[in-house]
């Protein structure tokens, strides 16, 4: 490859670099625990021993995150909070936390086709976790927020 092909090819390597979507994730107002480990703290502050604890269901939810001009300008909004998702799904499961939650983010086709960071970039977001209760009363999560 030549001098001048392989500045080519550098300079776009490093003007497309910046190009992606950003995402934050709260659950500010969640009434469950909800943990990135497979543990979770009972209302005593100690961990809750994992055999007490039954698996109810599964937490799921996904959106897309875009954002344009190297990430700078946000077309769909960067911040989520999936507290609403979290109350609703482990109140269906009848569960009392979430454990081994899991933020995965993947490119969307049309960040394949950006073009120096000036159209918009996608990226997709999948949010998994293990809804879970108590198998006995003995072992006490913190209990749910009002």
């Amino acid at each position: 490859m030549s001098g001048p092909m392989r500045r080519a090819l550098l300079g776009l390597l490093v003007l497309t670099a910046g190009c992606g979507a950003r995402s934050y994730i709260r659950a500010d107002s969640a009434r469950y625990p909800v943990s990135l480990s497979s543990g979770v703290r009972g209302a005593d502050g100690k961990l809750v021993d994992p055999q007490a604890l039954q698996k109810t269901g599964e937490f799921h939810s996904d959106y897309t995150a875009c954002r344009m001009f190297w990430t700078l300008v946000p077309v769909k909004s960067a911040h989520r909070d999936i507290s609403d998702e979290v109350n609703q799904q482990v109140a269906e499961a009848h569960g009392e936390a979430i454990v081994n939650l899991s933020v995965q983010s993947a490119a969307t086709v049309w960040s394949f086709i950006t073009f120096l960071g000036v159209f918009p970039d996608c990226g997709k977001v999948d949010i998994t976790g293990d809804i879970v209760a108590r198998q006995s009363l003995s072992a006490s999560l913190a209990a749910p927020r009002p």
